[in-house]
């Protein structure tokens, strides 16, 4: 800030600036009411004698700004994400989604950059462009926002936008106008792209109410991940366009930019009050955004996107925390997402109860509702959007909101049903259980849910009757439904019964072909398909129901069971019944859920009358092309040599059929051809959509069919190498881009897993190989759109490279090329993915070109993917250290415990493989140094940045001095029994510190000497003791998967390889020694040359006999003051340090003599109090209370300005241990302390404070039960 006027007069400011690491915490953790109604960045003082309206100017600029403006191929753009403190990072403002009002905003920009025209594109309305009147080589534009707005939600972008279009329409005329733009004249492109926006802004208004903005603008930017929202604006990336002649970008824009659309009026007009209300904004977006899919591309397609929706998100509601909590803060990347698949979810289960229940046409009364009151200025709350519902419909949505709302997890139902001949009934049994039946983290409690769900039965005469459950909060319900029907039992054993099936499922689809406006006569007799003519029965191996099984057909009585039916459960639903049901509900059931569960089910029950029954779906036109597709794929899996490979035998034949050119011989031979005769295709027609997505589905199902060699067979590669080389598109209206890359990656998929593949010589000969390079050179010479083709084969090079061992097929030169800055944003995230994937982070030439790769401020998203990529593979290693080697310590605690080691699951896995993978990541100067810069650089995207700075807080242990130090308690000691050729190894291992003050400067820590590459990594650990081994060679500890070596035959006069024995011995506690660091510090990290009065200066801890090379030693100076032992537990808050100067221990302390009151707990005190710790350890809510508080590590920067006397169950133990403890008293008191702090410190009925009571409660009853608190009575009665 320059400078502060008000009402034209000069006053005083003062800026909050972070210049201590203590502050920097504070900020970066500040959450909920803390972050929206903090201090403010800048405080002005008024001048005397000004009263009554304020005009305050404010002149500033920005430098290098590491988030809010971004600076990307020419074009300067806000990142906004419509949240409180997301504007304040580019503008002084009033950052709160309460403060409202409207804006007139000036932009000075160049007349022209390199030849272009520069457009300034922002929120509201265009007023004026207008040259500058000082500098004719610039102008000045002007926007007015004439809606009350929030600050957060402004955004502007500015650059060479020379594409640019207006779009027509009803809906373009009732917003004032659409406009879109794009760079490198992509006008065209744009128009395309925005052709649904028009539509979807008049449906929106009609539906839900009036557009509330003058104008609508959309942005299309190069390497943008994501979409920014903006009030009038949307800022979108370049991916999302496309031309008029693509088909699957179509698809996906028209989501994209539908959901764009309906976050202006959920997103930008209307906010949420708290950070706990989010979540409905989220949703009420995602749900208008499904009305529309619904209007644009019907019914089918959106109950089908509903279904998936649905399953991701009981897949991925496991440990994840609520939608709405007390004290939530902003939603990370990661909740987020999920949040906006889970809340469209909840929202509409939340309208099926309304309309069922109420009176109204549920949520479409709703949502005007709130934007008539979002007009006032107010916010959207969750306890007001509950009684709007409750007051519109009547039904109270209290209970669905404790359930879907306010807790996590989905509900899990085991439904089994049987048929009571002398009631006329079916008895259904439903068992009830969480996703979260084993989560592990505080708030993913395992509920039950209580609510109505519908289930349909088609009795005997072909009539569906429903029947309403009604579930409660019980693990076991049983229900009687009551047959409508005579009860006779169902002949389907009989020719004429197959045939009045068959004919009755033919109707069913003519149907629907009527409705949909189809008329194909090539399709009216596909559900009789092979039943009449005896030949094609033959050539198509048709099997109907009943060949094999009459017995159980014969025994029916129904026809199928539907659970569910109105789709209003997220839920996952085990439910069986016989196949034949499920064939017969697959061919007569018209809505697509119902069609989508048979597909399902039928994959699952192999047998050949299920493939016919799935092959009759895919070659039906009249049947929606979803399902078609995901029968296609299911095909696949009844392709087994039990079933004589008839789903191969079915797909080729399909695909011969529909998509291949007649043999030579005719059409009547077609058939009659063995199904490994080679077959010219087509040319490409893609103007039936429903054709194109089931070539595909069949054509990657053949791909997917695996022989006993684990290879595609040869019919499926040789149909799939000939689409590939005789494609021809010259007659077809639409591109054929997307198709040809997903034929490079379904051919790379034919021999990923082939064991002759991994194991020959691979020429430039092969087949598979030859096609893919092939098409990536034609590909080169006429680039497809966002050069999909490029990258499909880049993608199938990198995985055939990673399988073939004994060929070199990775191209370092190529994919070098490939990352250059020149080359596209898809392009150069492939290749640094295929470079990062082979060479790892090992060597430090490429640890310091993937670190200019993410620091590069032109590379945009691919800096995000590499920092992403640098953590996937962390993670991989991880995984792959935990899974080829269990934690020794775990498993022989649980035996010494008189239990059987138990099975460790992926979650302990993970953790245990990353904590070995960080001890050997932890000593590398280089990688650490490399780290350091790029995540402080503030050319680093923010996302980038974010993601190095969790791995580099990971790994490096980057915490906040405010910690209290830790506890000099009890250690192990590894004694290791080695082989002779290994003892003269030299043994180094570097614990991992962070040093520091409160009160230290924010600077970057420098070496005093320059690192030495070649020999950065001399200071790898050996692996000893429970470390695993590592899967390389010692140089290579940090390389990724893809170069572990191959087993190889043991040579002849090598030594016999190294026995290791363990054994564990418990040491006292002693004073850590003070010695050198070899490492570099973290940036936040600096040591004092003295440490301040009252505090212990936290250094590493090196042991071992090797010299640290000179070349690569860094040194830090440590304090003269030799350091002391640390007080655990008694240690005050870090804001008060002791003003007590540390003594200099003796070398050999006289051992005191003990009061005579004090004489120590006896053996079985000791034995009691250890098995009740053992008891509190196990359970499931204890774990936060295992160790001491970590500010940083649980997000409570405050918490040792609160509690004055930490005290954790991990601590007292290392007391026992220790025998520190006088009297069982003295532990009942530091048990008791743990959990008042809890209570001291979380409000009542939040998660750790629910934990804190049961583990208290657990504590209270094994107390008394070991006899304790008797012998503490009798104690004091004695004294």
């Amino acid at each position: 800030v320059r400078s502060v006027w008000v009402n034209g007069q000069t006053a005083e400011f003062r800026r909050q600036q972070v210049k201590t690491r203590r502050q920097l915490v504070h900020k970066l953790l500040r959450t909920g009411d803390d972050t929206l109604h903090d201090e403010g960045d800048l405080e002005i003082t008024v001048p005397q004698g000004q009263t009554g309206s304020l005009k305050v100017r404010i002149e500033y600029y920005v430098v290098r700004p590491q988030s809010g403006l971004v600076f990307r191929g020419g074009i300067v753009y806000t990142e906004t994400h419509v949240n409180p403190s997301s504007a304040r990072r580019w503008v002084p403002c009033l950052d709160d989604m309460g403060e409202r009002s409207t804006w007139d905003l000036f932009f000075v920009v160049p007349a022209s950059v390199g030849g272009e025209a520069v457009t300034a594109v922002a929120s509201g309305e265009l007023s004026s462009v207008v040259p500058h009147p000082h500098d004719v080589a610039r102008r000045v534009v002007r926007y007015i926002v004439s809606t009350a707005t929030a600050a957060c939600t402004l955004g502007f972008a500015a650059g060479p936008l020379t594409g640019a279009c207006a779009l027509g329409g009803a809906g373009a005329e009732a917003a004032g106008g659409v406009f879109a733009f794009a760079p490198g004249g992509r006008a065209a492109d744009a128009q395309a792209t925005c052709a649904v926006v028009p539509e979807a802004l008049e449906f929106y208004a009609r539906e839900f109410g009036a557009y509330p903005y003058a104008t609508y603008k959309v942005v299309f930017v190069e390497g943008l991940a994501g979409v920014v929202t903006c009030a009038a604006l949307t800022l979108v990336g370049t991916d999302v366009l496309h031309g008029s002649r693509e088909i699957e970008a179509a698809y996906e824009a028209r989501r994209v930019l539908g959901l764009a659309v309906a976050r202006q009026w959920f997103g930008a007009f209307v906010g949420a009050a708290a950070w706990g209300d989010q979540w409905l904004v989220a949703g009420l977006a995602g749900f208008m955004a499904a009305q529309f899919v619904r209007h644009h591309l019907g019914a089918n397609e959106q109950r089908y996107r509903l279904k998936r929706d649905m399953a991701r998100m009981c897949h991925a509601d496991v440990n994840q925390k609520p939608l709405s909590y007390p004290e939530q803060g902003p939603w990370e990347a990661g909740e987020a997402a999920f949040a906006e698949v889970k809340a469209p979810v909840v929202l509409y289960m939340l309208d099926r109860r309304m309309v069922k229940g109420g009176v109204s046409v549920g949520l479409q009364r709703v949502v005007p509702g709130v934007l008539v009151a979002a007009t006032g200025g107010a916010a959207v709350d969750t306890a007001g959007f509950l009684r709007t519902c409750r007051r519109v419909s009547g039904v109270d949505a209290s209970a669905f909101a404790a359930q879907w709302v306010f807790a996590s997890g989905c509900p899990v139902f085991h439904v089994g049903y049987a048929f009571n001949r002398k009631k006329l009934a079916v008895e259904i049994t439903l068992h009830q259980e969480s996703t979260n039946a084993r989560a592990t983290a505080p708030w993913a409690r395992a509920q039950l849910f209580a609510g109505q769900m519908t289930a349909r039965i088609r009795e005997a005469d072909g009539t569906p009757y429903e029947h309403v459950l009604d579930i409660r909060r019980e693990h076991v319900g049983r229900f009687e439904v009551q047959f409508n029907t005579k009860y006779k039992r169902i002949r389907r054993s009989t020719r004429r019964f197959h045939m009045r099936q068959m004919a009755a499922a033919a109707e069913e689809l003519n149907i629907n072909a009527e409705v949909l406006g189809l008329d194909d006569e090539d399709d009216s007799n596909i559900a009789l398909f092979g039943a009449e003519n005896a030949a094609e029965k033959r050539d198509w191996r048709v099997v109907e129901w009943g060949e094999d099984d009459e017995e159980s057909l014969a025994s029916a009585t129904f026809e199928w069971i539907r659970m569910d039916s109105d789709l209003e459960w997220a839920c996952v639903m085990h439910f069986e019944q016989p196949d034949f049901m499920w064939a017969a509900q697959l061919q007569k059931d018209r809505d697509v859920v119902a069609q989508l569960d048979a597909v399902d089910a039928l994959q699952h029950l192999p047998s050949a009358a299920a493939a016919t029954t799935l092959m009759r779906t895919v070659m039906d036109a009249r049947v929606f092309y979803r399902v078609r597709a995901d029968a296609a794929l299911a095909l696949a899996r009844l392709a087994t040599p039990e079933l004589a490979w008839i789903g191969l035998h079915h797909l080729a034949k399909i695909y011969k059929r529909r998509f291949c050119l007649p043999p030579r011989a005719g059409e009547d031979r077609a058939d009659a051809e063995d199904i490994s005769a080679p077959r010219l295709p087509r040319p490409n027609n893609f103007a039936n959509i429903g054709e194109y997505f089931t070539q595909l589905a069949v054509a990657a199902a053949l791909s997917n069919v695996r022989d006993r060699h684990g290879e595609a067979p040869l019919p499926a590669r040789r149909l799939l190498l000939a689409t590939a080389r005789y494609n021809d598109n010259s007659e077809n209206v639409f591109s054929d881009a997307r198709f040809l890359a997903a034929l490079v990656r379904m051919l790379a998929n034919c021999v990923v897993a082939s064991k002759q593949f991994a194991e020959r010589a691979v020429g430039a000969d092969d087949a598979v190989l030859f096609e893919i390079e092939r098409l990536r050179r034609a590909d080169a010479l006429v680039p497809s759109p966002h050069s999909v083709v490029t990258c499909a084969c880049l993608d199938a090079l990198t995985r055939l490279s990673v399988v073939q061992r004994t060929h070199a097929l990775f191209n370092p030169l190529l994919f070098c090329a490939m990352a250059d800055a020149q080359a596209g944003v898809a392009v150069r995230e492939h290749a640094v993915g295929a470079l990062m994937l082979h060479w790892g982070l090992g060597d430090a030439r490429a640890a310091r070109y993937f670190a200019a790769v993410a620091s590069d401020e032109r590379g945009g998203r691919v800096s995000e993917t590499a920092a992403r990529f640098v953590l996937a593979l962390t993670v991989v290693r991880a995984m792959a250290y935990g899974k080829q080697h269990s934690s020794l310590l775990f498993q022989e605690q649980q035996q010494k415990q008189g239990g059987a080691p138990e099975h460790i699951d992926t979650d302990a896995r993970l953790v245990g493989g990353l904590e070995s993978f960080i001890d050997s990541l932890g000593d590398s100067r280089e990688l650490q140094t490399i780290m350091a810069s790029a995540v402080h650089d503030s050319a680093l995207a923010a996302h980038a940045r974010r993601l190095l700075g969790l791995l580099h807080m990971l790994v490096y242990q980057v915490v906040d001095s405010s910690v209290p130090p830790p506890t000099a308690g009890q250690r192990k000691k590894l004694k290791i029994k080695m082989g002779a050729r290994s003892r003269n190894r030299n043994k180094l291992h570097v614990r991992n510190a962070s040093s520091g003050s409160d009160d230290t400067p924010l600077a970057l820590a420098v070496a005093d000497e320059p690192l030495d590459i070649d020999d950065s990594f001399a200071l790898l650990p050996q692996i000893a003791g429970t470390r695993p081994p590592a899967l390389v060679v010692e140089d290579e500890r940090m390389n990724s998967p893809a170069y572990e070596p191959l087993a190889e035959t043991k040579p002849e006069g090598v030594d016999p390889p190294v026995r290791v024995k363990l054994k564990l011995k418990l040491a006292k506690p002693r004073s850590p020694s003070v010695s050198t660091l070899p490492r570099i510090s973290s940036p936040l990290a600096h040591v004092p040359a003295e440490p301040p009065a009252g505090q212990v200066p936290r250094v590493s801890q090196v042991s071992g006999a090797a010299q640290i090379p000179s070349a690569t030693q860094v040194s830090l100076t440590a304090p003269k003051t030799p350091a002391v032992p640390v007080p655990g537990p008694e240690l005050k808050s870090p804001k008060a340090p002791s003003k007590a100067k540390p003594r200099t221990p003796k070398a050999k302390p006289a051992p005191a003599k003990p009061a005579p009151e004090a004489t120590g707990l006896t053996s079985d005190q000791r034995k009691a109090v250890h098995r009740v710790l053992r008891k509190l350890g196990r359970h499931p809510s204890a774990f936060p209370f295992m160790v001491p508080v970590d500010v940083v590590r649980d997000g409570c920067p405050t918490y040792y300005d609160i509690v004055q006397e930490p005290m954790d169950l991990g601590t007292i133990r290392q007391r026992l241990d220790a025998n520190a403890y006088a009297r069982v008293s003295d532990v009942e008191r530091d048990v008791r302390l743990v959990f008042s702090n809890c209570s001291l410190f979380n409000p009542p009925q939040t998660p750790v404070y629910n934990m804190g009571k049961d583990v208290e409660s657990v504590f209270i009853a094994e107390w008394d039960k070991c006899g304790l608190s008797r012998e503490l009575a009798d104690t004091h009665i004695g004294t």
